[in-house]
């Protein structure tokens, strides 16, 4: 355990659980930085990022509150990856283009 290392003591320590999606979140959180960056959405990262916006209302300065709890399913109702995907292939221009992928 890391509290048992002298160095590490007087750390203060957090514990972060796994959420749905969280990165997914992530990467909408940090937009600018990540698909804005990447070689595969660099040309196109704009009109995703608007698609989002618009069609799926991604609250880009909230992604935790996008789509609510299914507890049915015990999943989101909406999947923000799932968007993620579709903003990379929502229009024939783009369909034989790399698509985004959780992987």
């Amino acid at each position: 355990m890391i509290s048992q290392i002298p160095e590490c003591a007087d750390i203060e320590k957090f514990v972060g659980l796994a959420a749905p999606e969280i990165e997914a979140w992530i990467i909408i959180a940090d937009w600018n930085n990540s698909i804005a960056k990447h070689s595969d959405f660099r040309g196109r990262h704009e009109r995703m990022r608007w698609w989002l916006s618009k069609e799926k209302k991604v609250p880009f300065d909230n992604p935790e509150s996008f789509s609510e709890y299914d507890s049915k399913r015990d999943c989101c109702q909406e999947k923000l990856s799932q968007a993620l995907i579709d903003s990379s292939v929502q229009d024939e221009v783009h369909r034989d283009k790399a698509r985004f992928s959780k992987g």
